[in-house]
């Protein structure tokens, strides 16, 4: 219950900061990933890493981006040691291959996203590998969860046909709080 509490606390936080993908938007989403994170019954064991791979826009800078994600290695998700790779998003080719390589736990998207890339990503998700976006209409084609905000107000949406295809076990005290897609 107090994960639920926290969660909600931080959708709340900071209104006006989730308009964009400026640095406070990006803080909030990453935040909020991790905080999702929680709920997920199935971490790699307290001895492996969390890997996140964090594929942005390519047109995009990448130190700002960088100095979002990175400094969450320095912080512990239900005590594993957390991996951030952040990388520019150019193809799902190289999200599929940086997956094969580095086995994610998972994958987090500030970038738009076609039609074959959300194809990937589905297939990605379909093979055990948590995904998010900074854009909740990705929710809609297969992404497992993100953030939507409507009348400047946050709430989470999850995709629970992709987080059932990728062997994802939330918990009910989530749903409940989030916006459902089936």
């Amino acid at each position: 219950m107090r994960a639920v509490v926290a969660t909600a606390i931080l959708l709340a936080l900071a209104p006006g900061a989730w308009a964009g993908s400026d640095r406070r938007s990006l803080e909030l989403y990453a935040k909020i990933f991790f905080k999702l994170a929680t709920y997920d019954a199935n971490l790699p064991p307290a001895s492996q890493p969390v890997r996140v791979g964090v594929f942005f826009d390519a047109n995009a800078e990448a130190g700002a981006v960088a100095a979002v994600f990175k400094p969450l290695e320095s912080v512990t998700l239900l005590g594993r040691r957390v991996l951030v790779e952040v990388v520019p998003f150019r193809s799902i080719k190289q999200v599929s291959e940086f997956s094969a390589h580095a086995k994610p736990y998972a994958l987090f998207f500030d970038c738009e996203l076609d039609a074959p890339a959300l194809a990937g990503i589905r297939a990605l998700s379909t093979g055990g590998i948590l995904t998010f976006s900074t854009r909740a209409a990705h929710v809609e084609a297969g992404v497992i969860a993100s953030v939507e905000v409507a009348d400047n107000k946050p709430r989470i949406v999850i995709n629970v046909r992709a987080a059932s295809a990728a062997g994802r076990q939330l918990s009910g005290s989530l749903l409940q709080i989030a916006r459902v897609v089936k």
